[in-house]
């Protein structure tokens, strides 16, 4: 399918439903009142194109979590749809390696997400503080944190979804696990050979089929996560350029240097972004292709 992302059809009615509320974003809410009077702010720990992340206090049991107020006063309609999409389909999603969603609400004219508050913060400022002290993750911390995204990505996969913004800021680390977060821009396909054609996400992870403005399906998250992959052992992204133009080059020629012989192995080197075919590189969706090959894709 191409064109324009599906919405995301929300749970069925319940017969608490007619109490929901209807605010003039158009966002339903029900399950009770949740509202922010429930939470003290400690301090704003992030920020995106989709939102304001806080750091926040439940009153009602003590714990923290985090708290992500989306501003929707200046929203277009497509653009408050987009935002409800979020929060459906983080409902969908239950799984040890994804972000978990507790609630959600409107204050004013912004939408609150509440979701798991996780401690270690998120891999890119990880790698970050590494890469200044030289210090690189042994294979085994790489291989076990690539095993953890892999498998919430499959579980991802296996609900038709694509994150479609997957990158070392979206990866939040806690106790150790890691998970997957911002499912802003996410898309639910309609069919296992589906394939969606907007050209969105961050350049850095983009791949060679978004890049060429050609269809694509789960094997771009797939990509993503090679990138994701070279990024913890090198330290630094695949792809650097002084503009969008020449990045997008190097990612369609797929030029980066090469990962250390002497630190990793050929068996996890061979495992970051390769020169393949995107409709024979294989996915982790449950219905894979007969024709896929592991050796072309991460």
């Amino acid at each position: 399918m191409t064109g324009t992302p599906a919405a995301v059809m929300a749970p069925a009615a319940t017969p608490n439903a007619a109490a929901a509320e209807t605010s003039a974003a158009g966002l339903r809410l029900g399950g009770g009142p949740p509202v922010m009077e429930n939470y003290d702010s400690v301090r704003k720990i992030g920020r995106g194109n989709y939102g304001t992340v806080y750091l926040a206090r439940d009153k009602r049991n003590g714990k923290h979590y985090c708290l992500k107020q989306i501003q929707m006063e200046t929203y277009s309609a497509e653009e408050r749809a987009n935002a409800q999409q979020e929060v459906e389909v983080l409902r969908t999603l239950d799984h040890p390696g994804i972000v978990r969603y507790r609630e959600h609400f409107l204050h004013g004219e912004s939408l609150c997400v509440v979701m798991t508050y996780c401690e270690g913060g998120d891999l890119a400022a990880i790698i970050k503080r590494r890469a200044k002290k030289e210090d690189h993750f042994t294979e085994a911390e790489v291989l076990d944190w690539f095993v953890q995204l892999v498998m919430a990505l499959h579980h991802v996969h296996s609900k038709k979804i694509l994150h479609r913004d997957l990158k070392t800021q979206n990866i939040f680390i806690t106790k150790n696990l890691v998970k997957l977060g911002d499912f802003g821009i996410a898309k639910v396909m309609e069919g296992s050979m589906s394939a969606a054609s907007t050209v969105i996400g961050t350049p850095y992870y983009m791949s060679p089929e978004v890049c060429q403005n050609q269809p694509y399906s789960y094997k771009s998250d797939v990509w993503a996560l090679g990138c994701i992959l070279y990024e913890m052992c090198a330290l630094q992204q695949a792809w650097n350029g002084s503009n969008l133009l020449g990045l997008v080059y190097k990612i369609v020629q797929e030029k980066y240097p090469p990962l250390s012989e002497e630190k990793y192995s050929e068996d996890l080197r061979r495992r970051v972004p390769r020169r393949r075919s995107p409709t024979t590189a294989p996915d982790l969706h449950p219905d894979p292709t007969p024709e896929a090959d592991p050796d072309h894709r991460p």
